[in-house]
């Protein structure tokens, strides 16, 4: 694994934690192999990977909005949990406000209360502890970029948490933490690091 493990010290407070978390290959999405990671408070992680590897999968399932096939999910935020997607082909209009299921097959699934948002102005709005956003920016890179510096400022007081998935190396480097995924599974782990580390380590991954 390049930068290290990718669960986090135990002095610090965990928002959402996840073990070894698994999905078999199937309906078309990416397979999900053994993942275990931490989210802790006060803290934006970003994801990042190519396409197929599982980013999107693994963020729907930490929100309890998908079944895995195995592993333990556990939310200890206080308050509640928005999962942020774009509307896909008109499908998902304005906010869908439902209370996620908290069994979720083979898989302990959070239990903390859940809501989907199709923006992330209307994640923020609503005033959730733990966003996690899933590529839910314009076209623009300077659109994740600015995302990302709303997200930082919304977190200011340290009580409150982002996992984001990511394709902007700039954006990615604001964040805290920066986990790389490859095929269903995390292969890379930086802690605060700058645009060069974030772009050696994709160049690494790419070579891999």
């Amino acid at each position: 694994m390049i930068g290290g493990p990718a669960s986090l010290p135990r002095w610090n407070e965990v928002a959402l934690s996840a073990r070894e978390v698994c999905r078999c290959p199937g309906r078309g999405d990416a397979a999900l192999r053994s993942i275990s990671l931490d989210v802790l408070n006060g803290q934006l992680t970003a994801l990042m990977g190519p396409v197929g590897a599982g980013k999107s999968e693994l963020l729907r399932i930490l929100a309890g909005a998908e079944q895995a096939d195995g592993g333990a999910i556990e939310s200890r935020v206080r308050g509640e949990l928005a999962l942020v997607q774009p509307p896909h082909g008109g499908r998902l209009a304005g906010t869908l406000r439902s209370l996620l299921r908290s069994e979720r097959g083979g898989a302990a699934a959070p239990a903390t209360r859940s809501r989907r948002f199709a923006t992330l102005d209307e994640a923020l709005a609503a005033g959730p502890a733990l966003v996690l956003a899933d590529e839910s920016w314009p076209e623009r890179p300077a659109d994740e970029l600015e995302g990302v510096t709303r997200l930082r400022e919304w977190m200011a007081d340290g009580r409150r948490s982002a996992l984001i998935v990511s394709a902007d190396p700039v954006a990615a480097a604001r964040a805290d933490r920066v986990l790389f995924m490859l095929e269903g599974s995390v292969v890379g782990d930086l802690e605060r690091p700058d645009v060069a580390e974030v772009l050696t380590t994709i160049s690494s991954l790419s070579r891999a």
